[in-house]
């Protein structure tokens, strides 16, 4: 029996190490994003001014994950005729870490041979989707403002042409606020349809402040008018001197909607009012637009 063990161990470690499973690891192409392009149809939808910062990569139905732009991703789906797709992300609301896929903003899409080691650079240009609806532009080019202070105002929006504090265009909104003009109220002189059901509303804007103002939806519920601010924005520049620091914002209007499901008339609304600490203080707005699927 001794004799039949001391034959047979050698078997059994040669069948063992026969049966070993060899891993083998896949060597990677690399997907570099310097950056991206949107484009509108400027009539009906408004500037290309967006911020785009973070996408999503999958490719052909694999995900890899969430990248801020520049990024450089590593690809493990190697062949020929691979779709990749590249959905854009925002920052809803200012709402620091949490990124959104912007539904209103179509994928990139592509098809590529991915080989390994290989580097692909792509520049992925983004468009509004079919469904994305404008009812609402203001871009402060012609003549006639579409928002106007209302009667408790103490000061009026009016046109900022110098160069150097406008973004893009030849001009944009501007609030002066000082000690006897401390505070502004103004709303859109249409009314407009927003959906109740949950479905998104975003208010698209670009601003440069030295104070904090709010932004929201004036309505009219069971025949009273109402007020509500979804979002208070803070200041991006301390200076009315130098060139002013211009911010982007993706303000989700759908939760005022939904908890209103009997309002009527909706407007836009902004207050403004002078930091007391400051002498003077100064809003600048451009590029606003509502975005909806109505």
């Amino acid at each position: 029996m001794k004799l039949f063990y001391t034959l047979l161990l050698p078997l059994l470690l040669i069948v063992t190490l026969s049966c070993k499973k060899t891993y083998r690891a896949t060597i990677p192409a690399y997907l570099v994003i310097d950056s991206s392009i949107v484009l509108t149809n400027y009539a009906l939808q408004g500037t290309t001014n967006q911020k785009i910062k973070n996408i999503s990569v999958a490719v052909d139905g694999t995900e890899y994950g969430l990248y801020q732009i520049p990024c450089k991703i590593p690809l493990t789906t190697i062949g020929e005729g691979k779709l990749v797709t590249i959905r854009p992300y925002i920052v809803e609301s200012g709402q620091g870490d949490y990124k959104f896929s912007y539904l209103y903003m179509a994928n990139y899409t592509t098809t590529l041979t991915i080989n390994n080691e290989q580097t692909i650079r792509l520049r992925p240009v983004f468009s509004y989707t079919a469904f994305a609806k404008f009812p609402w532009l203001e871009d402060f080019e012609n003549s006639a403002q579409s928002i106007e202070k209302t009667s408790t105002s103490k000061t009026s929006m009016a046109f900022e042409i110098d160069p150097a504090k406008v973004l893009e265009g030849n001009r944009c909104g501007k609030i002066t606020l000082d000690a006897t003009s401390n505070y502004y109220e103004g709303v859109t002189s249409q009314n407009f349809n927003i959906p109740i059901n949950g479905d998104y509303t975003y208010l698209e804007m670009n601003y440069s402040t030295t104070c904090r103002f709010a932004v929201g939806l004036q309505y009219s519920e069971n025949s009273v008018l109402k007020n509500q601010f979804a979002l208070t924005l803070t200041p991006t520049t301390t200076s009315l001197n130098t060139k002013s620091t211009w911010n982007k914002v993706y303000v989700n209007l759908a939760g005022i909607a939904l908890d209103h499901k009997t309002a009527v008339n909706f407007k836009f609304i902004i207050y403004a009012q002078r930091d007391t600490t400051h002498t003077t203080d100064e809003v600048l707005l451009d590029n606003l637009k509502f975005v909806t699927n109505l």
